[in-house]
């Protein structure tokens, strides 16, 4: 049982992780893009 919450929990960390990630990816293209317009 204790092991089925820890690998809960180890998933969860995965996800938000992912998450974070794909938000900071997003985030950074953002940046990306405002930067290019202002060179131009």
């Amino acid at each position: 049982m204790r092991k089925w919450i820890l690998r809960n929990k180890t998933i969860n960390y995965a996800e938000r992780i992912m998450l974070n990630a794909e938000r900071i990816k997003q985030k950074a293209e953002s940046i990306k893009q405002s930067a290019f317009s202002i060179q131009r």
